[in-house]
């Protein structure tokens, strides 16, 4: 499991969202554009839990329109990725302390829990389906295909399969 330090992540996130740390030619094999350019809340969230930008940016879409609407059915869901604060305990212990109600820790954490369910079904599918519902939600309901095809149309589909 990847677990951040607060401080150590404020530190990286710094680093990376200041152009003028970086000089205009940084080898940096990790960038995934000039280093000058600002990076996006998912291309930093990728590089931080490996959760593909495009995977992040749809689960962003369904949970809250983008931060549009971040009223949830379930009152347990908070903030822009509605993560479920009834398991907050055990993934502060998992991940390190993250705040799901900041935008930014929130795209870190969606990326945690969305690779913690690839890892464990190997399927981008399931993995999306049990993002919403959980491993034991899927195993006993099985995939929820509505959810999945609302990831999906937030998706920018590039480098993600169907």
């Amino acid at each position: 499991m990847t677990k951040i330090k607060r401080t150590g992540w404020m530190l990286f996130a710094t680093v990376l969202l200041c152009s003028s740390v970086l000089p205009a030619r940084a080898a940096a094999p990790f960038a995934p554009r000039d280093p000058c350019v600002r990076w996006t809340l998912y291309e930093m969230a990728e590089y931080a839990t490996g959760a593909p930008r495009e995977v992040l940016e749809g689960l962003h879409h369904a949970e809250s329109s983008k931060g549009r609407n971040t009223r949830h059915p379930n009152p347990d869901d908070v903030g822009e990725f509605g993560i479920n604060m009834r398991y907050q305990a055990a993934r502060n212990r998992v991940f390190g302390v993250l705040d799901p109600r900041i935008p930014h820790d929130a795209t870190i954490e969606a990326g945690l829990i969305y690779m913690d369910y690839l890892r464990s079904t190997g399927d981008v599918t399931t993995a999306i389906s049990a993002y919403n519902q959980g491993l034991g939600g899927v195993a006993k309901h099985g995939i929820n295909r509505a959810y999945v095809a609302m990831v999906r149309r937030g998706m920018p589909m590039k480098g993600v399969n169907k």
